[in-house]
């Protein structure tokens, strides 16, 4: 066993390509068995409130690899087709790690074709003190001021403000809506970092700034920004994430796994049957991803959740006997058909897409 300490560059290199890594570094991912990433936005700005804060969130933990392996949500599109590359898995650390990843997405010049799953923003309030933001896929305007999601009212005026007439919204165009009525300028971390040894934020992104902001002149910007991009860069600087680094025989990374998170972030047995899903059926993270753009229902492990106990229904519906998913996690275990959801994959992914057109976002705000 050994304790390295991680800089957040070198572990966000771990999800985006871009980020300049040493040669014969660590490059962990995420075991399959794992569930997704499930922090909400006010569990990721909190978290990058305590590094700004110098605050100690932990270590992380990381085996030798020795299961099968995934880059997780927040990887890019090269990151995730490339797994070879990968020396480690993440065994107890995946909500920060991913946490960090936010900081550097970049749907401008980043390899996610625009839009990012989430991306972090920060600014400096009327209180004088650094806050930040999220934006997300699903929510590319982002949340209120207690990290909920925006009312049906603010979402139309969000729309009509950040996207006008386009058709589809992506993290391209996202900013923290919020902030725009309360006059409080954001900056996206992705393009402070980028920008580490240049004064002024780039023309682009200042356009964009002050079409937001029509009233707020271009010095009012850049005063802010130069406020907000010396203490991002100081966070990088200094914060270290401690990482401890054992080697678990393939057989006890699911045991260690279960063991750790019923000490932090615990599992319902929602997520502990997604994990299981996982672990067993291959394609499970594909099936979210490719239903990913055309559903807004359910977190993944609700989705594959819902689709299993569809599954069962339209095999059993002439039986009279109790769905796997009321069973016992034992018992789920031990009964899970992989060939069930193979067999009606197709027919799941269509479902989730007719679900969707009942409740499409974007035609949500033209009836509120």
């Amino acid at each position: 066993m050994d304790i390295k300490s991680l800089s957040l560059e070198h572990i966000a290199s771990w999800f985006i390509e871009d980020i300049p890594t040493e040669k014969n570094k660590i490059d962990a991912g995420i075991p399959i068995l794992q569930r997704n990433w499930v922090w909400s936005a006010e569990k990721i700005t909190t978290f990058w409130d305590s590094l700004s804060k110098g605050i100690p969130v932990g270590s992380i933990i990381l085996s030798e690899k020795v299961s099968e392996i995934r880059r997780g949500r927040m990887a890019d599109e090269i990151k995730k087709s490339n797994t070879e590359d990968i020396t480690h898995e993440i065994i107890d650390g995946q909500q920060r790690t991913t946490a960090i990843a936010t900081a550097f997405a970049d749907p401008w010049n980043g390899n996610f074709k625009g839009n990012p799953p989430a991306m972090l923003w920060v600014s400096w309030d009327k209180e004088n003190d650094f806050k930040f933001h999220l934006t997300t896929k699903q929510h590319p305007w982002g949340f209120d001021n207690n990290n909920n999601r925006l009312n049906p009212n603010n979402r139309k005026n969000a729309i009509d403000i950040l996207f006008k007439d386009k058709d589809k919204y992506t993290q391209a165009r996202a900013y923290p809506y919020y902030l725009i009525k309360e006059k409080i300028i954001a900056f996206p971390v992705c393009k402070v970092i980028q920008n580490e040894d240049i004064l002024f934020l780039d023309e682009d992104k200042l356009e964009y700034i002050k079409e937001l902001y029509i009233d707020i002149n271009e010095d009012h910007i850049e005063k802010k920004y130069k406020i907000i991009r010396e203490k991002v860069i100081s966070i990088l600087h200094e914060y270290k994430l401690p990482a401890i680094i054992t080697k678990l025989e393939k057989d006890h990374v699911e045991l260690t796994f279960t063991r750790l998170n019923t000490q932090g972030e615990v599992l319902d047995g929602e997520e502990l049957r997604y994990s299981i899903i996982k672990a067993k059926w291959n394609y499970a993270e594909d099936f979210i991803n490719s239903i990913e753009e055309n559903s807004k229902l359910f977190p993944a492990s609700r989705t594959i959740i819902t689709y299993a106990k569809l599954v069962e229904s339209w095999e059993n519906n002439s039986q009279n006997k109790i769905p796997l998913y009321r069973d016992n996690i034992n018992e789920f275990k031990k009964y899970f058909d992989v060939d069930l959801f193979k067999k009606n994959k197709e027919k799941g992914i269509q479902l989730f897409k007719d679900f969707n057109e009942l409740i499409r976002y974007k035609d949500l705000h033209k009836n509120s």
